[in-house]
């Protein structure tokens, strides 16, 4: 693929991990929330790993549009991956 080269990783494909995401992590709730869960002293590695996708996939949707070149979308993911 050219430098320049439009990638087959788009902005609405992360949109659409990230909904998924965000679904998985909801159905690990059951109706109710991460900070309930926190505040009754319960751990559930399950649903913060889900949470942790859905605020690194947000990151990276926010950094790149749908015309963001190849290079700096993978530049972006590991900007986003030593971050997170």
């Amino acid at each position: 693929m050219a430098a320049d080269a439009t990638p087959s990783l788009t902005r609405s494909d992360i949109l659409s991990v990230r909904t998924h995401a965000a679904h998985e992590w909801s159905l690990l709730l059951g109706g109710t929330t991460s900070c309930a869960l926190a505040k009754d002293g319960r751990s559930y590695p399950a649903a913060k790993f889900q949470e942790g996708r859905v605020a690194a996939f947000g990151e990276f949707s926010r950094r790149i549009t749908d015309d963001t070149a190849a290079r700096q979308v993978e530049a972006e993911a590991t900007a986003v991956k030593a971050t997170s």
